[in-house]
């Protein structure tokens, strides 16, 4: 009578259960190293293209990781809030804004009639692009990441 040996089965789906389990603290802890890069690269760029000798918005630039450990973001801090707080002061500089409405005043006045000339310029100020600057940056760190991953992944599954 012909038969099947199924007794190597068990034992591989006992190692796959394993791997199932360890691959979300993997990639928790490999997040957390790539936020702390990514952190340091925003910023470094912040510190390059902006005057911010007292370092305010670069220690606003916090690391969030995603709660199943899925993601990680490098964000301006929760607080303080408010169209003047960390979140929109740091967007006002990522993107850019508008200037405050320039006056205009009375160039002339004859009988009558006022000339009135606005005040030349630009009304926007160019964003200075950091975080699309450090995205590029950490291409390269990022992939060699992955890379790591899937290999402490594969030893885990005994290859």
């Amino acid at each position: 009578m012909q038969s099947i040996d199924t007794s190597g089965l068990s034992e591989l789906r006992r190692t796959f259960q394993q791997a199932r389990q360890s691959i979300p603290q993997l990639q928790r802890a490999a997040h957390e190293r790539l936020g702390q890069v990514v952190q340091r690269t925003v910023r470094g760029n912040i510190s390059t293209s902006l005057n911010d000798s007292h370092g305010k918005i670069a220690s606003w630039q916090d690391v969030f990781v995603g709660s199943g450990g899925g993601y990680v973001a490098v964000r301006a801090a929760t607080s303080p809030t408010g169209p003047n707080g960390a979140g929109a002061v740091t967007n006002y500089l990522e993107n850019g804004h508008v200037k405050r409405r320039k006056r205009t005043y009375v160039r002339k006045q004859t009988r009558n009639v006022r000339i009135i000339r606005a005040q030349a310029g630009d009304n926007w100020v160019d964003g200075r692009h950091f975080y699309q600057k450090s995205k590029s940056a950490v291409q390269q760190e990022v992939q060699r990441e992955a890379e790591n991953l899937a290999n402490q992944i594969a030893s885990s599954l005994g290859g």
